[in-house]
């Protein structure tokens, strides 16, 4: 008999001593969920432990283990029950994480310990997160743009991950040696040089495939929008030479800036309306929901491409759209058929108009001051 690819969802989460929450337990609807509390009262913190379990961090910036435990306390657990869409009952996972103050760090899944890192567990439930932090792709600095694409390479291209660190090794060791005394010898600076060169064409290869692809559905989604919006991808390089080319006309440049001026980590994604920049002429609310309808796309090729469609997290998508936007954005998550997890202050007024569906398709929880309403728990102590 011939084994499929599981589809896992998440299907329920524990919560114990992470950030307000001394102990909750919420069990999801396989397609839409809404997680409702006033400002302050830990409805972000739930998306916060499924990046964390999943992701390996949290989503939001500057966060340490102290952040995310429990004040009075010394460590956290996170336990995430996933189980395969298409047989549930002899195919779940249980994933469970704790960290504590002192460092310590202890992943299971299926009660056995997760070798090797978190690319295992990151590998079984593609996550999308849009949050404050990364939800105006238009303004946010290039490094998260790029870090997006890299995203969806990770997923579709299982090598990837190890030609993405042979290039940041390589990088490394060149900037090392710009920084170094000995940066004028020649034969180091060429070998270093070659070697840069040839582990960026991999990563530039690797993520023009997958952006060229994002780009097609990307220009479906958007085509509502009134004026043409479009996404280029910015190599790191000038596109009228090759990398070669333009780090030998940069030698000098390098050896007084001392670092590399070109490649791959200056690659970025450029959203533009009519070939003007996005950053001077939309707003606050357009900008976030052409980032939205990206991100979406993302989520769209990766399913197309791998059969498996991604956990969307969505924290606090509502704030700065209209209601026009926000059921624009709802239509789009609902015609995905993926997983989705949303935090408001209340229920958004796009799944109040379409009740009858809101019934049938959707869960909603309500959250006080680190309390959940209603929930119990089916987690066993391990």
């Amino acid at each position: 008999m011939t084994r499929h690819k599981p589809i896992y969802v998440l299907d329920a989460i524990q919560l114990d001593n992470f950030r307000n929450y001394s102990s909750a337990f919420l069990k999801f609807n396989p397609n839409m969920n809404v997680i409702l509390g006033d400002n302050g009262s830990g409805k972000s913190a739930v998306l916060e432990a499924i990046h964390t379990i999943l992701v390996g961090r949290s989503f939001r910036s500057s966060v340490t283990t102290r952040h995310l435990v429990q004040t009075k306390s010394n460590s956290f657990r996170i336990q995430a029950k996933l189980i395969d869409t298409i047989s549930a009952k002899t195919n779940s996972k249980l994933i469970e994480l704790h960290k504590d103050l002192d460092g310590n760090r202890r992943l299971s899944a299926n009660n056995e310990l997760v070798e090797g890192g978190l690319r295992s567990v990151v590998r079984l439930l593609p996550l999308m997160c849009f949050s404050p932090d990364t939800g105006n792709l238009v303004d946010v600095e290039p490094e998260k743009r790029r870090k997006l694409l890299d995203w969806a390479v990770f997923h579709v291209e299982p090598n990837f991950i190890n030609k993405w660190s042979e290039f940041q090794n390589t990088l490394k060791q060149r900037n090392k040696f710009l920084k170094s005394d000995n940066r004028y010898d020649v034969e180091e600076y060429n070998f270093w040089t070659e070697q840069f060169i040839k582990s960026s064409h991999d990563i530039h290869e690797a993520r023009l495939r997958i952006y060229s692809d994002i780009v097609d559905f990307f220009d479906q989604a958007i085509q509502s929008f009134n004026c043409r919006v479009n996404v280029e991808y910015s190599k790191g390089w000038l596109e009228t030479s090759s990398l070669e080319e333009q780090l030998h006309t940069s030698y000098s440049q390098e050896m007084h800036r001392r670092y590399t001026v070109a490649g791959p980590h200056r690659a970025d994604l450029i959203f533009k309306c009519d070939n003007a920049s996005l950053k001077n002429t939309f707003s606050r609310g357009e900008k976030k929901f052409v980032s939205l309808q990206f991100m979406l796309s993302q989520v769209e090729y990766l399913t197309y491409a791998t059969g498996a469609p991604p956990l969307v997290l969505f924290d606090d998508i509502i704030a700065e759209l209209d209601n026009n936007l926000q059921a624009l954005v709802f239509d789009k998550i609902h015609a995905l058929k993926c997983q989705a997890i949303i935090t408001a202050t209340s229920l958004p007024n796009t799944l109040l108009v379409n009740k009858d569906s809101f019934d049938k398709d959707y869960n909603v929880f309500h959250v006080e001051h680190g309390s959940l309403i209603s929930s119990t728990s089916c987690f066993n102590d391990q």
